[in-house]
Formats: C-alpha cells, sequence, structure tokens
C-alpha cells in the first residue's frame, strides 16, 4: 500500500467531517436512498455528481451517531482581524457560512462568483491571491468585502 495522496486525504477528511456532523447509523437504507435521490435531484452543482461524492451510504454504516455539538468560537479583542476567502458554489463550503462566519468575526470576505473548494495561493484568480498576499504582508491594514 502506498502512500496517501491530497486528494486522497482530502476525500477521507471530507467523509469524517460529514460523517460526524451527520451519521446516522441503521436508518433504512431506503430512506436513505429516497434522501439521496433528493438531494441529487435539488443540486446546483452540475460538475459536481452528488450521487459519486455523498458520503451518505458511507455515514449509514458510521459506528456512531452525529451528533458533535456545534462549537461557538469566542472573539477575543486581542484577536487580529481575519481574512476569509470563500467561492459562491463551493460544494463543500457553503457561501452563506462563509459570509456568517466573516461577519461573526468582523472581517472581510473575498467572493469569487465560482465553484471549487480551494482558490487562495492557487494561481486560478490573481485578485484572491493579491489579495491574500497583502494580507499577510499588512494584516493590520483595514479591508472591506470584495468580489474577485
Amino acid at each position: 500500500m502506498g502512500v496517501a495522496s491530497a486528494a486522497d486525504e482530502e476525500a477521507a477528511n471530507l467523509t469524517l467531517i460529514g460523517c460526524i456532523d451527520s451519521a446516522n447509523p441503521g436508518e433504512n437504507l431506503e430512506q436513505s436512498r429516497l434522501k439521496e435521490q433528493k438531494l441529487v435531484d435539488a443540486s446546483p452543482f452540475s460538475n459536481y455528481p452528488v450521487k459519486t461524492q455523498s458520503p451518505r451510504n458511507v455515514c449509514d454504516l458510521w459506528p456512531f451517531k452525529g451528533t458533535m455539538p456545534a462549537h461557538t468560537p469566542v472573539v477575543s479583542a486581542e484577536l487580529p482581524p481575519l481574512l476569509f476567502v470563500a467561492q459562491r458554489y463551493d460544494p463543500a463550503t457553503p457561501y452563506e457560512g462563509a459570509k456568517r462566519m466573516a461577519t461573526f468575526f468582523n472581517s472581510p470576505l473575498i467572493t469569487v462568483n465560482g465553484d471549487g473548494h480551494t482558490i487562495a495561493l492557487s494561481n486560478v484568480n490573481q485578485c484572491v491571491d493579491d489579495e491574500v498576499i497583502d494580507y499577510f504582508i499588512s494584516p493590520e491594514k483595514v479591508r472591506a468585502n470584495k468580489k474577485c
């Protein structure tokens, strides 16, 4: 057995996170299939096939129920401004969640009208890369929300 690739590790991590959040062991398999089909039918992501990427069936076999309580972070007065970057149609991290986190931390959000999960410092969007590099150089600089 070889070393896992970064893509394999990411897939495993996303499955783990999804199952910890939503596992329902012992769920009726027919009900599970119906839920999955509803998800497929409702999915706005035509280039991310839900049926082949969904951890739904894996989570049905998870050994414990997904009952991990949500944790609300405490925002310290000493916390420097953060910089959030989100793609509007990211299939792994809902855009609404990125907006809420940016608001919660009173920090700016860079929005890309695209899909995919990782964009910062990937040579895909120069606007995003420039903003992130500038943030690293001058984290104290006051920033506003921006669309790239």
